[in-house]
């Protein structure tokens, strides 16, 4: 009998709790100035970003960081979100309205959809997560063409990042405030590539990507190494190499122009030392 009360104790408390978070469509997406958010990536120091100020045009609101003079995101009033929107790489990162298995075009040759909705506690406090997997345009049957997923959180916004499934998360919210209230470890460190070297190999993200001129692919090696870094195409051909040679310990970027190639998804295969890692890129003419 005790068990069981103490059972309606806590279900009672949960949905009480759960009941007082706010999840409307505009807290997945938290935007008010001032807001604070301490990313940490995978073996590297992290960092913090702050929304400094904004400005509305035509009924969208866009959304400026730290110093930048260049505005990160848009917001419509179908509370669309927007990525670099006025750049020649503008997407359609978010639709906060989005529900469980709706689907959107982003941008050239990439959809999103909300995979699953669900609740967790995120930084110790319990609220809702929204899923989104991104993937190639060319199969939303069956969605094999996977690229990564990113998780917004209610009253926190993005939260994480996984590019590989087998590896765990690329990136993670340690900390953050927001409405005045902090969340998590706000601890800062340094910028994301500072001077300290990460213990392990690691491949980032190309960026832009998807892109249709050029995109920067960068590494950090923690010793030392013996350093292979080749683009191949879907089919495992290889289609560039870029480099093949022996390299100093620390953060390496090229610059990768296609050349004579279609548009479509590549691989760049980082191999370093023992590691082999690799990640995609969308090339669009």
């Amino acid at each position: 009998m005790k068990s069981i009360l103490t059972l309606f104790l806590y279900l009672l408390c949960c949905s009480t709790l759960y009941s007082q978070v706010d999840s409307s469509d505009e807290s997945f997406f938290p935007a008010n100035i001032g807001n604070s958010w301490y990313y940490k990536y995978t073996q590297t120091q992290g960092y913090k970003t702050t929304l400094t100020r904004d400005s509305v045009v035509n009924g969208s609101r866009f959304l400026f960081f730290d110093s930048s003079n260049v505005p990160a995101y848009e917001i419509d009033s179908a509370l669309n979100i927007f990525s670099n929107p006025l750049t020649g790489y503008r997407s359609l990162r978010y639709k906060l309205k989005a529900q469980k298995n709706l689907l959107w075009h982003v941008r050239d040759a990439v959809v999103a959809k909300v995979d699953d909705i669900y609740w967790t506690f995120i930084l110790g406090t319990p609220t809702q997560v929204k899923k989104i997997g991104y993937y190639a345009a060319a199969d939303t049957i069956n969605f094999s063409g996977w690229f990564y997923d990113f998780y917004l959180a209610a009253g926190f916004g993005f939260c994480l990042e996984l590019t590989d499934a087998s590896q765990g998360p690329t990136a993670w919210l340690a900390g953050c405030i927001i409405n005045g209230k902090t969340y998590g470890n706000m601890t800062y460190v340094g910028k994301e590539f500072g001077n300290n070297i990460p213990s392990l190999y690691r491949l980032y993200l190309a960026y832009p990507n998807p892109f249709n001129s050029s995109t920067v692919i960068s590494y950090h090696l923690p010793v030392k190494s013996a350093v292979s870094v080749k683009v191949y195409d879907i089919l495992g051909k290889e289609v560039s190499l870029l480099v093949n040679e022996k390299q100093e310990r620390g953060f390496y970027k090229y610059n990768f122009i296609p050349k004579n190639l279609s548009s479509g998804m590549y691989l760049v295969r980082l191999v370093a030392g023992s590691s082999t890692q690799t990640t995609k890129i969308i090339y669009s003419k």
